[in-house]
């Protein structure tokens, strides 16, 4: 709900889902708003709605069974509020797919369980970033709780060419079953940043998997501050035959529970 007493909106100040209402309203019940008229009853809704600038703030817990694509420079305020997301594909499936610039704030949590064990074959996120996305996470829980081998709170994909795909923490918990955060170079021109400064991350396999899927030199930078707790190991794989891997690594030792190791 949106107030926690009843009030009564002007109707033709009050939109639902985009469309201004005929008649007043003593409460309305909203997944999300945007500023003070601008109410949805979809979360997907409310980014397909958004403009450049806008924050979206959740006014109840949600549950997601299709994913959302953000394709603009938005705030997503989880208002102490849960995201519950069920992964039912065979595919690779994500929450929140970012290809614009996506804020992260509000101490809430977005969970996901996924319900088919894919493998190898696919990835499950939380939160997929990739080409043309920045993910900046200042506050929040973002958790996978598994169902799949290849569960990700956070997957940072470069996808082929393009210019980047970069993820900054700066606050909250990052964590899964499996690896919390992947750098998925999979781009030969496209840079795979990934700065941690500050939060918690998470992994009950890997905190951080840096990948190189392929041959190519495909470059990353990986950046972790004494700011950080990184709670368990950080592993850097590259390709057999591989000749080259252009990467930056920068991690204080301070901020790792756990090894860093490479292959």
């Amino acid at each position: 709900y949106y107030a926690e007493k009843p009030v009564v909106f002007a109707a033709t100040t009050v939109k639902i889902d985009g469309k201004a209402v005929s008649e007043s309203y003593d409460k309305i019940e909203a997944a999300a708003r945007i500023g003070s008229t601008q109410f949805f009853a979809a979360l997907k809704d409310a980014f397909a709605y958004a403009s450049d600038g806008n924050t979206i703030k959740l006014m109840a817990d949600v549950a997601v069974s299709e994913g959302i694509t953000n394709t603009k420079k938005v705030t997503l305020d989880l208002n102490g509020k849960t995201i519950t997301g069920t992964d039912n594909a065979t595919g690779s499936f994500a929450i929140i797919t970012n290809k614009g610039q996506l804020t992260i704030t509000g101490n809430g949590k977005i969970t996901l369980t996924a319900t088919n064990n894919r493998g190898w074959n696919a990835y499950s996120s939380v939160i997929s970033n990739t080409v043309g996305g920045k993910l900046i996470v200042e506050s929040g829980t973002i958790e996978h709780l598994g169902g799949t081998d290849m569960a990700y709170a956070i997957d940072n994909l470069t996808n082929g060419k393009g210019t980047y795909a970069e993820t900054v923490i700066n606050g909250g918990t990052i964590k899964s079953t499996y690896r919390a955060i992947r750098m998925f170079l999979n781009g030969i021109e496209a840079q795979n940043i990934l700065t941690v400064k500050g939060g918690t991350v998470e992994g009950a396999n890997k905190a951080i998997w840096m990948q190189d899927p392929s041959k190519n030199a495909n470059t990353g930078n990986l950046t972790v501050t004494k700011g950080a707790t990184l709670n368990g190991d950080v592993y850097l794989t590259v390709t057999a035959g591989s000749t080259e891997w252009p990467v930056e690594v920068s991690i204080a030792a301070s901020a790792v529970n756990g090894e860093v190791l490479t292959s």
